[in-house]
């Protein structure tokens, strides 16, 4: 408030220190009369507070920006996950390095398989196309077991999961051809539930942890039923060929993991 000087005509006589207020330009004061007092209608010159003008604040638009995050896993890769306004977030994983031969080779690629599903036959002459055509069960066990899954495909023990794998289906294998040799009794359908479950899920598993989107039926595990029930030998092979360079690790048959001493882990 700042203060501004103004004659103001006394309403009547009055005496000296008498108090009455007064109206200026919508402002409302009260006035003191001088020493000696007035006479109606004689001015006063009186010092009366007029408001500030008021203070212009420029305003600043508020921009929301993206908020990013990353964190390193165990096993060296780096994820990246940037959440922006429209709610929407990206996630990059940024894959370790290995060495190996010549030349340094990614550890698995993610948002896509290393190789496509009908690629099998590429390693038509290998041992781990024969495992998969043969002993799928045996075969499954050992990528179930390198990637920390129990044997129906699903996160828990999985110290034992190539193991119990190989008893099992071999066991069932042998029972399904006594009882269909003695009493024509096919026990080959619990084998191929088994499978398809288990490779269902573990498609899921991978698809999950390498950011791969589904091919059809969205995030539902149809699309991975689907792939295993008709398809299965094939989905295994392509799982079993995405984890690790197969030029620097090659498949082993005789190990729970399918991979030589020395390849490393999948965190």
């Amino acid at each position: 408030m700042t203060l501004k000087t103004v004659e103001v005509l006394a309403p009547s006589n009055l005496p000296e220190g008498y108090v009455f207020d007064a109206t200026v330009d919508g402002v409302t004061f009260a006035v003191t009369v001088p020493k000696g007092g007035v006479e109606e209608g004689q001015p006063i010159r009186v010092a009366y507070p007029v408001p500030s003008a008021p203070i212009l604040v420029a305003a600043t638009p508020i921009v929301e920006t993206p908020i990013t995050s990353s964190f390193v896993q165990p096993d060296g890769t780096r994820v990246t996950e940037t959440k922006h306004p429209d709610g929407t977030s990206t996630v990059i994983r940024e894959t370790p390095r290995i060495q190996g031969s010549s030349e340094s080779q990614p550890l698995a690629p993610t948002g896509r398989f290393r190789n496509g599903m009908c690629d099998c036959f590429e390693v038509f002459c290998s041992g781990r196309f024969w495992m998969a055509c043969c002993c799928i069960g045996c075969y499954m066990g050992q990528i179930m077991q390198r990637f920390k899954l129990n044997p129906f495909g699903a996160p828990g023990n999985y110290q034992n999961t190539c193991l119990i794998c190989t008893v099992a289906f071999t066991i069932l294998i042998a029972v399904s051809w006594i009882l269909t040799a003695a009493a024509n009794v096919n026990l080959n359908l619990i084998v191929l539930i088994w499978m398809t479950i288990a490779i269902a899920l573990t498609h899921r598993e991978f698809r999950k942890k390498y950011l791969i989107p589904p091919k059809c039926c969205g995030e539902s595990c149809w699309g991975d039923c689907c792939c295993a029930l008709w398809c299965g030998c094939c989905l295994a092979i392509q799982m079993d060929r995405h984890t690790h360079d197969e030029k620097i690790y090659k498949y082993q048959c005789c190990t729970n993991t399918g991979l030589s001493q020395g390849a490393p882990e999948i965190v």
